[in-house]
């Protein structure tokens, strides 16, 4: 197999980074990092750091990189913070999908664009590859008009997900797990949403699924997701049950939000297919992610943050078993405050 490189942006988020070390793991592939901020901690990672909403630094940054393909992570993705400060929005979730896409397609470059649920407006739920878009807020309708852009390129695929897993960026905000066993360990509750559907998969699968179809050469729309429709709060009494926690705890909550839609879950039965897979089971996937971590624990004494090179740019709870379940673990003392997620 030829060697192939890959550039990768928002190698400081959730999805970005995890994709960034798989590939990183993998001698077939020379890969480099995008990110703005804070640099992750990934090991033997080649990074550049730059400011992607400057044309002239995406063209700095595919020059140095070099890409055969280039994975579009980055992107602004609180849902009232796109609301609130629409202009920063389309700069980020728009216009450096605009310059990737335009300099994918003069480098002959696969393009591979993260969509997301929330181009869908949560009417109708279980959604396939051929639904309508219709956005209901401002965030659904900056990632419509990036698929848009990234199918104007010769070569794209189109990735419509949503995820879990965890930061490698120290003070970065929490993901929805980190922020459910958190809150649990910290307050002794976490409120959770009753009524907001999704069907989300952890960023291991996801990035390891990525990567077959990289692999593959892989074009057009897929949704990536896992099988079932679950509401947050049951996805939160999951993750609970695999961490030892107490499920009680999880307290139910209803969503104000009026432009969060209420089903965004996706069909994965293309995906599947396509790469012979037969379930991506959620509670699989939690127990996945959680024995990646206490994997990532035992080693931390031994293996030091990645130092490699970097580059500066100026300015249901009816299957208990099958998830292996954790020994129920103490619990500090409640604070008087209960915290509860915002994120999109």
């Amino acid at each position: 197999m030829k060697t192939k490189k890959i550039t990768i942006s928002g190698a400081s988020g959730l999805l970005g980074a995890e994709l960034t070390k798989a590939f990183c793991q993998d001698p077939h592939y020379t890969t480099c990092g995008v990110y703005h901020d804070h640099r992750p901690q990934i090991a033997h990672a080649n990074l550049i750091k730059a400011d992607l909403t400057q044309e002239q630094q995406v063209e700095k940054v595919v020059e140095l990189g070099n890409p055969d393909v280039i994975i579009h992570c980055a992107g602004m993705v609180s849902l009232l913070g796109c609301e609130q400060h629409k202009e920063r929005a389309r700069s980020i979730n728009v216009e450096i999908t605009r310059y990737l896409a335009q300099f994918a397609q003069k480098k002959n470059a696969k393009f591979i664009f993260i969509s997301s649920d929330f181009v869908f407006d949560g009417k109708v739920g279980t959604y396939t590859e051929s639904s309508e878009p219709r956005p209901l807020n401002y965030y659904g309708e900056t990632k419509v008009e990036g698929e848009t852009l990234a199918r104007a390129v010769a070569n794209h695929l189109v990735i419509r997900t949503t995820f879990f897993g965890t930061t490698y960026v120290k003070k970065a905000k929490q993901s929805y797990n980190e922020w459910i066993e958190s809150s649990l360990n910290e307050t002794g509750k976490a409120f959770c949403y009753i009524n907001r559907y999704f069907s989300p998969v952890s960023t291991i699968t996801l990035s390891s699924i990525i990567k077959k179809m990289v692999e593959k050469d892989v074009t057009g729309v897929y949704n990536v997701s896992s099988d079932r429709r679950i509401s947050r709060f049951e996805f939160a009494q999951y993750y609970a049950q695999v961490c030892g926690l107490d499920v009680g705890d999880i307290k139910e909550a209803v969503d104000p939000v009026a432009i969060r839609p209420f089903d965004l879950s996706l069909d994965n039965t293309k995906v599947k297919k396509l790469l012979g897979l037969e379930s991506i089971n959620v509670l699989d996937e939690i127990a996945l992610l959680r024995s990646k971590q206490r994997d990532s624990l035992n080693k931390s004494p031994k293996t030091r943050p990645g130092r490699g090179p970097s580059i500066l740019l100026p300015a249901e709870l009816s299957e208990p078993r099958r998830a292996g379940r954790e020994e129920p673990r103490k619990r500090r003392k409640p604070k008087s405050t209960v915290h509860r997620h915002s994120g999109a």
